[in-house]
């Protein structure tokens, strides 16, 4: 589970220019993470969901496994389902 310090040290240390997150951790971290509201994108919970994910990458390459694509942790196909909304 991911804490409060270490999100913010990886926000810090990556500089993105846009954060995909869930109603939940948007809503459990509000205050540690009010001064990078303008680069937040919050999104339902369901769509970092690993098994939905997996149906929507599954769907957009017309394959019946992503075995090949090196995406089997649960948290690279939430990340790529996400992405893919």
């Amino acid at each position: 589970e991911t804490t409060a310090g270490q999100l913010l040290h990886d926000l810090v240390r990556v500089n993105p220019s846009e954060v995909l997150l869930s109603e939940g951790l948007a809503s459990l971290y509000q205050e540690e993470l009010a001064a990078w509201q303008k680069l937040l994108r919050v999104r339902a919970d369901y769509f970092f969901d690993a098994g939905r994910s997996e149906a929507l990458l599954m769907q957009a390459y017309q394959v019946k496994t992503l075995q090949g694509f090196g995406v089997e942790r649960p948290s690279l196909l939430m990340a790529c389902g996400v992405l893919l909304e």
